[in-house]
């Protein structure tokens, strides 16, 4: 080979290999700008920095952070059967959410909780600061302001201490659920949240890491409180609420039942 074609040869090389190296940047910039071109590992969240297993400490069964202030609460249903809420309350609990009721997974027909009403009026009385939740298995915005509708109804004229709670899950076996999107599960929040909000309550939502990571948009939850469900050493973002176990106990409950905490101040 000549030396002609040899620097020819020389100068398209360095050509390729520039060229390559501009490419190489190029596609680094737009997967750094494009949102989405990064798998969603962890859900998007509002907070900071989250917590470590170092803020919290187990002290008579229970978790308490030492890094902030937090308060001992839980949340029951039919399923904790009759309860001593003058027990719950002098075991140090502070709050309670109870559940209002909720639509079947696979008959889609609302029901109430058949310890809703006594609930509410035992807790409140005993000097537990109530909330509710209603467990939701809509699929549509309409379904989910049926739902809203139909837990002000069981409500009645019992003012609550915290928020009015939308819980929308995943089901193990087969549900009407299934094949639900990102943007029909949005659709219902905000459909269930605006018609608590307008009833002059407050509304909240609840999820698991699970829940966070498909299907809800938790940045675009607005301004609402969040109860997060994690069973573990620390919640994987900073909640209003957090539940961290389903195995808990209190006196006056017999049976496991569900312990969060409540931070005041995010």
């Amino acid at each position: 080979m000549g030396k002609a074609a040899q620097k020819n040869q020389r100068q398209l090389f360095w050509k390729w290999i520039f060229a390559l190296s501009a490419a190489l940047v190029l596609m680094v910039a737009l997967a750094v700008s494009v949102k989405g071109c990064v798998p969603k590992d962890t859900p998007e969240t509002p907070q900071e920095k989250p917590f470590t297993g170092e803020d919290f400490a187990w002290e008579n069964g229970r978790l308490t952070c030492l890094s902030r202030e937090s308060v001992p609460g839980i949340d029951v249903s039919y399923y904790q059967g009759e309860i001593d809420w003058e027990q719950v309350k002098a075991s140090g609990v502070e709050f309670a959410f109870i559940r209002l009721g909720y639509r079947g997974a696979k008959d889609g027909i609302l029901h109430e909780d058949e310890k809703a009403r006594v609930n509410l009026q035992n807790a409140k009385a005993s000097g537990v600061k109530i909330g509710a939740y209603f467990f939701s298995q809509a699929v549509t915005a309409e379904e989910a302001r049926e739902e809203a509708a139909f837990a002000l109804e069981i409500l009645g004229q019992t003012s609550l201490d915290l928020p009015l709670t939308y819980d929308w899950e995943y089901m193990d076996t087969a549900a009407r659920t299934d094949g639900m999107t990102s943007e029909a599960l949005m659709q219902c929040v905000n459909a269930f949240c605006e018609t608590v909000e307008a009833s002059g309550n407050t509304a909240m939502v609840y999820f698991n890491l699970d829940l966070a990571n498909t299907l809800l948009d938790v940045p675009n939850l607005g301004n609402r409180p969040i109860w997060f469900a994690m069973y573990d050493q620390a919640p994987a973002l900073t909640p209003d609420y957090w539940q961290y176990t389903d195995e808990g106990t209190v006196p006056g409950i017999e049976g496991f039942v569900d312990l969060n905490l409540y931070f005041p101040q995010k």
